[in-house]
């Protein structure tokens, strides 16, 4: 009962890791080339 509960909350904790972390890498790559364009350019 304790061991499938933890997984379940585990997995759901990573599921929305996995999301903040995506959206945090786009956002970043946004900035960076908007930053990098005029060197770029």
């Amino acid at each position: 009962m304790y061991l499938s509960s933890h997984k379940n909350k585990n997995s759901r904790m990573n599921g929305t890791n996995l999301l903040g972390i995506y959206f945090l890498k786009g956002f970043v790559i946004g900035v960076v080339k908007k930053l990098n364009l005029p060197k770029l350019g």
